[in-house]
Parts: C-alpha cells; sequence; structure tokens
C-alpha cells in the first residue's frame, strides 16, 4: 500500500511539474523578455534614424557608413513584430506560425518592388535611366513606403487585436499579424529613397541584397 502511495505521490509531483514548466515558468520567461524587446527596438529605432541621417548627409559616400545605417535599419525593422510575438506568446506559449508562406505585406507588394526597381534603373549605363529614372522611383518608392507602412501597422494592429483575444489558436491570423508589423522597415526604405535621389550609384549592391527590398522567407503556399 505504501509502494502504491508514493507512486501516486510521484505521480501528482511530477503532473505538478510539468504543469508549471509548461503554464507557469514558460510565460514568466517570455514576460520578462518583454520590456528588454520593447527598449531594444527603441534603441535600434533611434541608432537606425542616427545612422541613416548621417549616410543621407554625406551623399552616400561613405561605404561604411552606409552599411551601418544598413544593419541597424535591418536590425529595427523587426522591432514591433518582435513585441507582439513576445507578448502572444504570454498568453500561449505554444502559439505558432505557419513556418513556409509566400504571403506578403503591402509594402513588400507594393513600395519594395518599386525600389528594387530604382536599384536596377541605378546600374544601368544610359544616363537617362541611370540618373533621372532611378531618381524618380526612389523618390517614388519612399513616399510609398511611408502610405504602404501605415496601411500596414492598421491591418497589423487589427490582426494582434484577434490574435490576442483568440489566444494566438490560428496560426495564419498570427503569421498575418506578424507580417504586417515588420513596419519599422519603414525607416530603411526612407532613407533608401532619399540616398538613392541624392546619389543614385551609392551603397547599390548593399541595397539590392537586402531582404527589405524583396520577399522574405521560403515562397510557399499560405
Amino acid at each position: 500500500m505504501s509502494i502504491q502511495a508514493h507512486q501516486i505521490y510521484r505521480d501528482v509531483a511530477d503532473t505538478f511539474t510539468g504543469f508549471f514548466s509548461r503554464e507557469v515558468d514558460s510565460r514568466a520567461k517570455y514576460l520578462e523578455q518583454l520590456p528588454i524587446d520593447i527598449c531594444t527596438a527603441v534603441v535600434h529605432t533611434i541608432f537606425a534614424a542616427v545612422y541613416s541621417t548621417l549616410s543621407v548627409a554625406t551623399l552616400g559616400a561613405s561605404s561604411k557608413l552606409n552599411r551601418a545605417a544598413y544593419n541597424r535599419a535591418d536590425g529595427q525593422s523587426k522591432g514591433i513584430a518582435k513585441i507582439y510575438s513576445r507578448a502572444l506568446h504570454v498568453l500561449n506559449p505554444n502559439a505558432s506560425y505557419v513556418k513556409y508562406t509566400a504571403y506578403q505585406s503591402i509594402t513588400e507588394r507594393i513600395a519594395n518592388p518599386i525600389l528594387k526597381n530604382a536599384v536596377d534603373s541605378s546600374k544601368k549605363t544610359a544616363f537617362l535611366d541611370r540618373h533621372v529614372v532611378a531618381r524618380g522611383a526612389f523618390a517614388l518608392g519612399a513616399l510609398v513606403a511611408v502610405a504602404t507602412s501605415i496601411a500596414d501597422l492598421a491591418l497589423g494592429s487589427i490582426g494582434t487585436l484577434f490574435s490576442l483575444i483568440t489566444l494566438g489558436c490560428s496560426e495564419r491570423l498570427n503569421t498575418f499579424t506578424r507580417k504586417h508589423l515588420f513596419v519599422l522597415a519603414v525607416v530603411e526604405n526612407v532613407f533608401i529613397g532619399a540616398r538613392g535621389f541624392i546619389r543614385p550609384s551609392q551603397g547599390s549592391p548593399e541595397i539590392s541584397s537586402r531582404r527589405t527590398l524583396h520577399s522574405p522567407g521560403r515562397k510557399l503556399v499560405f
């Protein structure tokens, strides 16, 4: 009888330990990371704006400064999406996303192709393409990026509300929301447009390889 009681005690203890680890400890870890993510996003955004401003002010003449601006901007572009993801996992540690998707945000579908075309035009040998078409495309791309980022933020905010209310039970809704919250990439896109308008040829190799100008992730069915 004592052996059975001991086994029951062990089973209860294991169940409680597993529940605590799965439901409490995991949430606590996500929660303690949330303020760190918020502070990191703010700091990265400030640094990205400073480096990008310096890059524009020097007319894109410094490749090291341009690269630093690209790296800072790329790091901060994920800020809001990361904060959302962390908050979602506080509510539901098991919340997940569609791993392979071709779904694109409005900015990826509209603004990024314009900037990509601007980069391509800046590499052409024809004077008209390199100095007129490219400048126009860079300027247009920056303006469109601002508008599409606002639209993405609106959709992302709506998605966040429903995703959190439903405790992240829908992978598609979670993925949709996160995709539309990469809105801080607007900092990079605006300064790419500004640099390109001032000096179309500057930084083209780095710009053309940026993920913000292409669809991130693997293109499989959503």
